[in-house]
Parts: C-alpha cells; sequence; structure tokens
C-alpha cells in the first residue's frame, strides 16, 4: 500500500504502521461481528466477537500473540508424531492390499493434529475412530444445514433461536471442549507441565503467568486472564476446527492422490 507523487509509486513503512493502526483502532465488533458462537450459556456468552470497546481490544491482544509464527513453529513435534501415525497406517493398509479412502485418512490425520496442538491429547482418530474428542468435533463441523443456511444470510436470527435454544453449534458439544479445556488447564496450574507440551493450551497459561508478571506481581491486574478471556481462546480452538477440518482434510488427500500418480515428483 502507497501512493504516487509525480507519478512515482512510494511505499514506506510509516504507512504500513498508519495503517495497522487505524485498523485496529476502527475494527469494532458490530463490523465484524459473527452470531454462530452466541449462545446464552457460558463459555461463549462473552466471545471475542460479542465483546465491545476496551474490553474487545485487551482479548483481542490476548489471542493474537497465541497464533505468532515463532509458537507455532514449536508445535511441529506434534504434526511430525501424527503423521508418523499416519504413515504407518498407510503402510500396514498396504501390506495388507486393502483399498484407502484418502479423505476419510486425511480427515482423521487433521482431527488428531487439532487435538495434539489445541488441547493437547493423543486421540488417534485412525486407530479409534469412535473416540470422545472426534465424536463431538464431527457434530460441531457438520452443524444443521438449515439453521446454518439461515445465520449465514441472516445473521440476527441467530440471536432470536439461540433464546429457544436452537443454537448452530451443538451446546453439548461446546459444553465438552470448555471440559477438556478446564480440566486440562486447571492440571497444568497444578502439576506444573506447562511449557513443555507446547500446544494452544500451553501458550494460554504462559500468556497468563506473563500479563501477571507484567502487572509488577500484584494480582486482579487489569492485564491477568479473566474467565471470559479464556473463554474466548476456546472460542479461537472451535474455530480453529471449523477452518481446518474440512479444508485441511481436503488439500491433503488431494495432494496424496497426485504424488500417487505422479510419484516421479517425489
Amino acid at each position: 500500500m502507497g501512493g504516487t507523487t509525480q507519478k512515482h509509486p512510494f511505499s514506506s513503512s510509516e504507512t504500513w504502521t498508519w495503517l495497522k493502526t487505524y485498523s485496529l483502532s476502527t475494527s469494532t465488533p458490530s463490523q465484524t461481528a459473527t452470531y454462530f458462537f452466541q449462545t446464552t450459556e457460558p463459555p461463549f456468552r462473552d466471545n471475542l466477537p460479542n465483546s465491545q470497546g476496551d474490553h474487545w481490544m485487551h482479548v483481542r491482544g490476548v489471542v493474537s500473540p497465541t497464533f505468532s509464527s515463532g509458537r507455532i513453529r514449536k508445535m511441529s513435534s506434534h504434526i511430525e508424531r501424527n503423521a508418523t501415525i499416519m504413515l504407518d497406517n498407510l503402510k500396514l493398509k498396504q501390506e495388507r492390499g486393502e483399498d484407502m479412502e484418502l479423505r476419510d485418512i486425511c480427515a482423521c490425520f487433521t482431527l488428531d493434529v487439532i487435538a495434539s496442538t489445541g488441547f493437547g491429547l493423543e486421540v488417534n482418530t485412525l486407530k479409534d475412530p469412535g473416540n470422545r474428542f472426534s465424536t463431538e468435533a464431527k457434530k460441531d463441523v457438520n452443524p444443521n444445514p438449515l439453521l446454518f443456511t439461515w445465520t449465514v444470510f441472516l445473521p440476527e436470527l441467530a440471536q432470536v433461536l439461540s433464546k429457544f435454544w436452537l443454537n448452530v453449534l451443538l451446546q453439548k458439544s461446546m459444553e465438552y471442549f470448555a471440559n477438556v479445556v478446564d480440566v486440562a488447564i486447571e492440571y497444568r496450574k497444578r502439576e506444573g507441565p506447562s511449557g513443555k507440551i507446547n500446544d494452544f493450551l500451553d501458550l494460554v497459561i504462559n500468556a497468563e503467568v506473563e500479563n501477571a508478571a507484567i502487572d509488577g506481581g500484584h494480582g486482579g491486574g487489569e492485564n491477568e486472564l479473566t474467565r471470559s478471556e479464556i473463554d474466548v481462546s476456546l472460542l479461537s480452538y472451535i474455530v480453529l476446527i471449523f477452518a481446518g477440518y474440512h479444508t485441511g482434510a481436503i488439500v491433503l488427500s488431494f495432494t496424496l492422490f497426485l504424488l500417487a500418480n505422479h510419484p516421479e515428483c517425489c
């Protein structure tokens, strides 16, 4: 982004800095809010899309660093481990002479990666496709098609439907993920393994410790993570499942299919 001076283009770091500052200061939840996650019960009642003003800016500042490239790189070990598991399963099927449905295999791999990088869970969906995490996640990535279609074209309708317990996302599934996060966070705080697992929950716990330290060791400071802000992180994991499950599985299955048909590329 830049401009022209006497027909000569120019671009400067000041231009980008101004655009970034302007975008953050003028982008409000009312402009970008979605009601897909709006429910009448926590943990999604007070989430990032529905936050307002300074609270929204503060929560955004807490969530954004979690997705930095440096921190995401630390999760590569989870991806490598799940890739090894997938390859072992593929070799086993090859030895048995079994047909393989790449879409299903890649879908299981994608769920395993999401479970390990987001929640620190080793679910191994390829060997146990009926595990609880996989079951609840599939419910969320396959919402009620009628409700989903209506809320895409009429987002405000979700607010009305939620009052009658008709949510696009299943409340029980969301409660399951909320419970998984609560139990994992409390366990890691109690046992102290945070910083070793390198998943999103670790990043949330570390952010809470770092922000508390900014306050000079005084509890209850404005930088200390609140229950609402932890809930926002949980919402981010659910968005990760939505954004990554189908897209990741489809891209991986097509990639493997093309490599199988063009082995010279390997």
